[in-house]
This record gives structure tokens, sequence and C-alpha cells, in this order.
């Protein structure tokens, strides 16, 4: 679980859009790719298949976002 605030994350006002602070691709994926490298950490991660945010992560400076990360055992298919 993470709380994001512009004052916790002050790197997120480099990515500004229509004077709010968005939550780029690259830590959606850092942050995606961490909590399950901790849950199955022998398993190496090699990447995404159709990745997409679908509603962003907009932020001015009195606002914060609060974001929940789960994770599952991973499952072998073909």
């Amino acid at each position: 679980e993470r709380q994001i605030t512009l004052k916790e994350h002050p790197i997120l006002r480099s990515h500004m859009l229509n004077d709010k602070a968005v939550l780029p691709m690259a830590l959606h994926a850092e942050w995606l790719i961490h909590p399950a490298q901790l849950k199955v950490p022998h398993l190496r991660f090699i990447g995404f298949n159709d990745l997409r945010v679908f509603q962003g992560v907009q932020l001015d400076d009195t606002q914060h976002a609060h974001i929940r990360l789960l994770v599952g055992t991973p499952t072998r298919r073909e």
C-alpha cells in the first residue's frame, strides 16, 4: 500500500497535465513489479503484456491518493 502526495513524491511535479501531477507509467510498472518480486523472489520479471492505464492518478498540492497492489502466486500456462 502507498500513500501518494506531491510532498512525498516530488518527481511527480515533472509530470504535469492540465495543472495536475500525473503518475507516470514507469512508476506504475515499478510499483507493480516490486510486490511481486517480494512475494516470489525466485522468479525473474521479464515484462508486461498489454499493460494499460485506464484512469491515471492525478494530484494537485492539496490531494493525496491511496493505492493498494495485490499479488497472487503465479500459475504456469502454455
